[in-house]
């Protein structure tokens, strides 16, 4: 049975102020983002948080569905037509020193699509299935705001889609 990991988002502060930037909740009290939000990225690493729940749906998949996982890093290329700005945010991280490889290839025993999934260098994750693709983040900048829980959703939604076929161990 797959356990969402229990992930911090952590700590982030305003560069100019130093006050805490509740992430995910900067624009409850119905105030709009201020205009520049739209272009800025404050503190891009707290997306990293997203990671270890997309290791934690890799482990449960490989555990309880048959399957394979699979480094894929070498071969990874945008899929054809991918705009070049796409391509970019979606591009790999580099590898990291106990972590998994940035680009896993997922694929169930005895056939079907691959569940192929990304650590991207710009801190999110990519998981592409059966010609459909999520991006978390989807987009990074201040005034878009996402939270850790709506990207987790997210990613175990898709996921579980991808392998609600696939054979149990």
């Amino acid at each position: 049975m797959y356990t969402r990991p229990d992930v911090d988002f952590g700590d982030f502060r305003d560069p100019d102020s130093g006050a805490p930037i509740p992430y995910g909740r900067r624009w409850e009290t119905g105030r709009s983002p201020l205009p520049d939000t739209y272009s800025r990225v404050t503190n891009p690493e707290r997306f990293e948080a997203i990671w270890p729940v997309a290791r934690a749906l890799v482990d449960h998949v490989v555990e309880e569905r048959a399957a394979t996982d699979t480094d894929a890093t070498e071969s990874y290329r945008p899929p054809e037509g991918t705009p070049a700005d796409v391509a970019a945010w979606s591009a790999p991280r580099r590898r990291l020193r106990d972590a998994p490889p940035p680009v896993r290839l997922i694929a169930p025993h005895g056939g079907g699509p691959a569940l192929q999934v990304i650590e991207t260098a710009t801190h999110g994750v990519v998981m592409r299935w059966a010609g459909r693709e999520v991006r978390v983040p989807v987009c990074d900048c201040d005034a878009c705001d996402e939270s850790l829980d709506d990207m987790t959703a997210v990613l175990e939604d898709f996921v579980s889609d991808a392998v609600l076929n696939w054979p149990f161990a």
